[in-house]
């Protein structure tokens, strides 16, 4: 009797071991399938007035694949793809993508946007930007964790924000002269801002994409091949 309950014990374990194991399995398989992508701001967002992340998301779905975005802060997106922890990040710019970084640049999906100086007073040339970054770098702002703007910055200690509302925010408050940001970003706050100047000239000029850790080069291939056939707009 005692051997007889002793095996149906170890039967038991077994069967519950062996489901452990198969449903440890099944979830690692269902990870791997999910992709996450960082950005800035909800989704929703993004579908209204970025047609760019709309042709995106529509090449993952006919492409088969499962992808999450997760909203993030940029120097966070930023950090996290760096580490592996996040499968791409978008917007970034095209210039990231280094041997160094071990990020992809999505093939075939290279926007050209370039950074311009925004003001609530006209900006009658690209010299008062000059100025103003060198003689009074806290009057201008800029959304945290975008490189291509820290690196033209430099030491100058110009005011970083989290957010876009944030910064926003302060320039609608006038604490801030001038925001470096791009047209298709300060476009979704003309409504707010009907008075808004821009400089007349590119402070700086860049071209953006979804980067992608160099892990998912399968995804990448897939989504050149796409972009071949279905050039976005």
């Amino acid at each position: 009797m005692y051997k007889l309950l002793h095996i149906i014990i170890l039967i038991t374990w077994g069967l519950l071991n062996t489901t452990s194991v198969n449903a440890t399995s099944n979830k690692k398989v269902s990870d791997s399938d999910l992709i996450t992508i960082g950005i800035p701001v909800n989704e929703e967002v993004l579908n209204e007035n970025d047609p760019y992340f709309v042709s995106l998301k529509r090449a993952y779905k006919a492409l088969n694949i499962q992808v999450e975005f997760i909203v993030l802060p940029g120097a966070r997106s930023f950090k996290m793809l760096e580490k592996g922890k996040i499968s791409g990040s978008y917007p970034r710019y095209a210039n990231l993508a280094t041997s160094k970084n071990k990020f992809i640049a999505t093939p075939n999906f290279n926007i050209k946007e370039n950074i311009y100086a925004f003001s609530l007073k006209p900006i009658d040339s690209i010299d008062y930007v000059t100025y103003t970054l060198k003689y009074n770098p806290k009057k201008i702002g800029t959304v945290r964790g975008i490189k291509i703007v820290e690196a033209y910055v430099g030491d100058q200690k110009i005011h970083l924000f989290n957010h876009i509302d944030h910064l926003i925010g302060a320039l609608k408050s006038k604490k801030l002269h001038l925001v470096l940001e791009t047209e298709y970003v300060m476009e979704r706050f003309s409504s707010e801002l009907p008075k808004l100047y821009k400089s007349p000239e590119p402070v700086i000029k860049g071209t953006i994409t979804q980067l992608l850790h160099e892990r998912h080069q399968n995804i990448a291939d897939k989504l050149q091949k796409y972009f071949e056939e279905i050039p976005i707009q």
